[in-house]
């Protein structure tokens, strides 16, 4: 039993720890990743203070910093893998040539970019596959170098493998092939990640406007971070000088590798969120401690007399207590070995599993986790079994070996646990009940937030609705051709059986897609230059999105086919913006300060998040701002899933080299809007039933102790005409007053706890009474029903076998 309560606890807080380690605190899989450092542009009052750089300023850096002895950029970018049967989705890293050698990572076959083949205009376009992508789309294939691969319409040449332990510099994230950076710029492409603008006919890498590609570079032997964060403000200054228009006020960051994983934002939130998960796993380890603690210790009196015929004839103390803390420890590493299986098995199927990271978009964003057993890993499951043998097995050890002779030969003689015992055994049980009542109240909070999250109106309706992204721009469709496409597509999967209607969007609520933002003020307001506009969320759409997604006009008219290129612009705003810019007047026919005319009000939903707060929202038309990845909405007569198939079919038969995502419900996509309360809600009312199972069979064993070790003592009561509800009170009182003192703490260390949880999810106050109450009153009835069990069958013991007994 302690085996098995002890691999349970060690092996899932092992696995916790392995993907905390994966994300946060495995340095990259490159060539002394100590003298690794990132550099960042950013300018004051940007919302994000680390972010990518313009190609130009890289250049910049890279050619004058001369503390860092080699600096290279990397991006990423979607792109269409043509094969015979169609194409296929996969996320490239376009990169320096310098890339692999500033890291040190040598290639698995072949070899890895020349100079040559970094510049505007290579003559042979290449490739470097990942290992993952060398297996995924080439079968691992022996012969693989000199291959070539179609993506985005152009040929590239395989010329090497990377090493199977590498995939990228941001965790989780696993291209399936390295570009040179030159050339994959220069293919057609769609969303980019980009944190300034992209001047039209400007190639990217000579844009200073464009700051798309991240930096890192090895510093040189001497050098440090701080110096180089030096050499790259002044870099920075110079750059100011001379070009004001884009860097007048721009700023350069070195951070040193080792101090950042993401960025040093996500990385604050990453941390809460991985300590929050830790301690929830650490309490139902504890839990467990505290349980075998009580079984130990009842154990550990039932050698009393062992013990004690030690002690009076010489063993020292100490060597007891050694050899009873060994036993302990001996059975917490077997459990602890036991549970680094669990971890193995937790980190294999991780392993398999990739994380939706986008959706209703073209990016390939899997979140690819790669936990492993490393010695951190080890060394963390190691800690768990020793710090658990210490409580289990150390505290009843130093119990049971006190050197009173005299009390513990009384307590022999009596066959009661009075005395310290049972104030440690009492002492337990309350740890264990707090421990539960935290559990328990964190469970109740978690699951009224995912009940209150399932309640909240999106905006619109995810049901009997898939959808299916499409994206020509990988091919390089022009923009025309583009938009005859999607007409074609849309009214060819219109014409399929069960379909109600059809929408293009260039992205949907609640997927976690790619937010678009844009700057925008009323005509007529204070704001006189284009950016100091306030920024807001929008989407472009097109004809029928309003009513395929079956989001409600509350004035105006949805967009039609006639709002094209060649008509005046329109938008329609949401409710929220309507009141922000227009709070005393109707905002049909106002006009926005681009001089686009106000044509419907939408009700107000949710775009990022169910917890958010009424966000401004702003509808553009697709087709006066075209796109050229869209996702496709299709409203069917009842369930969706059966015309997934058929519409795959239809993409492809309108065109079947277009790359496309996999088609799927609607109310899937937008399923990840509850991944963190049903996380939440399903870990934490796991650890809360297995706590107070753990109290439960605590207060049942240490109930049946008493009453075992009281045998002679009820009979003589009940001879002596007691009656039995009185042996009942008298056995029940010291089972469960420790539980009224663990009742009274727990709710205590429950509402502490409920602060830290109210940060992660949405629509809790930290003082949930409703869930406070239901967790000590349930707690209560457990710890009642335990204690009463073994209680009312010593009450009914026959007094004459009771006494022949003793």
């Amino acid at each position: 039993m302690v085996v098995a309560a002890m691999a349970l606890g060690i092996g899932l807080n092992s696995a916790v720890f392995s993907l905390v380690d994966a994300l946060l605190l495995r340095p990259p899989a490159v060539a002394a990743p100590g003298r690794l450092a990132h550099v960042y542009s950013s300018v004051p009052g940007d919302p994000l203070s680390h972010a990518p750089m313009a190609f130009p300023d890289y250049e910049k850096v890279r050619d004058r910093a001369r503390s860092f002895a080699g600096l290279a950029a990397y991006a990423w970018y979607p792109l269409a893998l043509e094969r015979d049967e169609g194409s296929e989705l996969v996320l490239a890293e376009l990169v320096t040539g310098n890339y692999f050698a500033t890291l040190g990572v040598a290639p698995a076959l072949g070899r890895v970019f020349g100079g040559l083949e970094d510049g505007p205009g290579a003559a042979s376009p290449v490739v470097v596959l990942s290992n993952d992508g060398w297996h995924r789309h080439l079968a691992g294939a022996p012969d693989v170098v000199g291959r070539e691969l179609r993506l985005n319409g152009r040929t590239f040449t395989v010329v090497g493998v990377a090493p199977r332990g590498f995939r990228s510099l941001i965790p989780g994230l696993a291209p399936d092939v390295w570009l040179p950076i030159h050339a994959g710029a220069a293919l057609p492409t769609g969303i980019t990640i980009d944190f300034g603008g992209w001047t039209p006919g400007v190639e990217r890498t000579a844009d200073r406007t464009s700051r798309w590609v991240w930096v890192t570079g090895r510093l040189r032997p001497g050098a440090s971070a701080g110096q180089a964060h030096a050499e790259a403000g002044a870099l920075a200054a110079e750059l100011g000088r001379d070009f004001p228009a884009t860097n007048a006020r721009r700023a350069f960051t070195v951070v040193a590798a080792r101090d950042v994983r993401l960025s040093p934002v996500v990385d604050r939130t990453l941390w809460g969120g991985s300590l929050l998960l830790m301690g929830v796993f650490a309490l139902g380890l504890l839990l467990a401690s505290v349980n075998v603690a009580s079984l130990f210790l009842a154990r550990a009196l039932g050698r009393r007399h062992e013990i004690t015929t030690r002690l009076a004839v010489g063993a020292a103390r100490g060597r007891l207590v050694r050899q009873l803390f060994l036993e302990g420890l001996l059975l917490a590493l077997a459990g602890g070995g036991l549970g680094l299986l669990l971890a193995r098995a937790s980190n294999a199927w991780l392993g398999r599993v990739a994380l939706p990271a986008g959706a209703a978009v073209s990016w390939p964003l899997d979140l690819v986790l790669a936990p492993a057993l490393d010695l951190r890993v080890l060394g963390f499951a190691l800690a768990a079994a020793v710090l658990t043998a210490v409580v289990f097995a150390l505290f009843p050890a130093l119990e049971a070996t006190r050197a009173d002779l005299a009390g513990m030969l009384r307590e022999i003689r009596a066959g009661a646990s009075a005395g310290s015992s049972g104030r440690h055994r009492a002492t337990l049980v309350a740890a264990q009940v707090a421990v539960s009542v935290v559990l328990l109240n964190g469970a109740g909070i978690a699951l009224r937030s995912l009940v209150d999250t399932t309640r909240v109106d999106p905006g619109f309706d995810p049901e009997r609705a898939a959808v299916v992204t499409v994206s020509p721009d990988l091919l390089g469709y022009p923009e025309q051709d583009a938009e005859r496409l999607f007409a074609r597509l849309r009214q060819r999967v219109s014409s399929l059986p069960g379909v109600r209607s059809t929408a293009l969007a260039s992205h949907l609520p609640l997927t976690f897609a790619i937010n678009f933002s844009g700057g925008v003020a009323p005509a007529g307001g204070d704001a006189q230059m284009h950016g100091t506009w306030p920024l807001v969320d929008f989407a472009s759409v097109g004809p029928g999105y309003f009513e395929t997604m079956r989001i409600p006009l509350m004035a105006g008219r949805p967009f039609a086919e006639t709002d094209d290129s060649t008509a005046p612009r329109v938008v329609i705003v949401n409710e929220t913006l309507a009141r922000r810019f227009w709070p005393d007047s109707p905002a049909l026919g106002r006009r926005l300060k681009d001089g686009a005319e106000v044509i419907g009000v939408a009700r107000d939903g949710k775009y990022r998040t169910l917890g958010e707060r009424p966000r401004p929202f702003l509808y553009t038309s697709l087709r006066q701002d075209t796109r050229g990845t869209c996702a496709l909405v299709v409203r069917t007569e009842g369930d969706p899933r059966p015309l997934l198939g058929a519409i795959r079919n239809a993409v492809r038969e309108v065109d079947p080299r277009v790359p496309t995502g996999r088609p799927r419900p609607l109310a899937e996509a937008v399923a990840g809007a509850l991944l963190l309360p049903r996380a939440a809600a399903g870990l934490l009312g796991f650890f809360a039933a297995l706590g107070l199972l753990l109290a439960a069979v605590g207060i049942l064993g240490v109930t049946a102790y008493l009453a075992n070790a009281r045998v002679g003592e009820i009979g003589l009561r009940l001879a002596l005409g007691a009656s039995r509800g009185a042996i009942l009170r008298w056995l029940l009182r010291p089972g469960l007053a420790p539980v009224a003192v663990g009742l009274g703490v727990g709710a205590g260390l429950a509402v502490s706890a409920a602060w830290g949880l109210s940060g992660f999810l949405s629509g809790i106050w930290p003082i949930d009474l409703k869930s406070l109450l239901a967790a000590v009153s349930l707690l209560a009835l457990a710890a009642g029903g335990a204690g009463f069990v073994p209680a009312w069958l010593a009450a009914n013991l026959d007094p004459a076998s009771a006494l022949r007994r003793e």
